[in-house]
């Protein structure tokens, strides 16, 4: 049997631990596109989460036959996905934000996401 010991604050770190490698996961998905959009000299991305379904915790999904495996998921609430994401992109401004697309002349589509500013 293995007898580590472990500390109040290594306990109490491991939610925080679990979300930012959730966050660190959804930054990798979108490093190659913000990277260009910095080398084009733009001065924003904003990061498309209008697919993805927000979920209480991985297990709530497990199990479920997959309808669609372009919607993915995510277990953090939007407001802490800011604060989170302004730990990752610290000189940033980093909101919510929701836009509205024209798609044709008598249809918009909402996209709802992240937008990282550094301008």
């Amino acid at each position: 049997m293995n007898m580590e010991t472990f500390s109040r604050s290594y306990l109490q770190s491991m939610a925080q631990e679990e979300k930012m490698k959730e966050v660190n996961s959804m930054v990798s998905v979108i490093l190659p596109d913000l990277y260009t959009a910095a080398r084009n000299g733009k001065t924003c991305y904003f990061y498309d989460m209008t697919h993805m379904h927000y979920v209480l915790s991985p297990s709530h999904t497990s199990g479920r036959k997959i309808v669609n495996p372009r919607l993915s998921t995510y277990t953090i609430p939007m407001d802490e996905l800011v604060v989170l994401f302004h730990k990752k992109f610290t000189d940033c401004d980093i909101s919510y934000h929701e836009d509205w697309n024209q798609i044709d002349t008598t249809t918009r589509s909402l996209r709802k996401g992240i937008l990282i500013d550094w301008s």
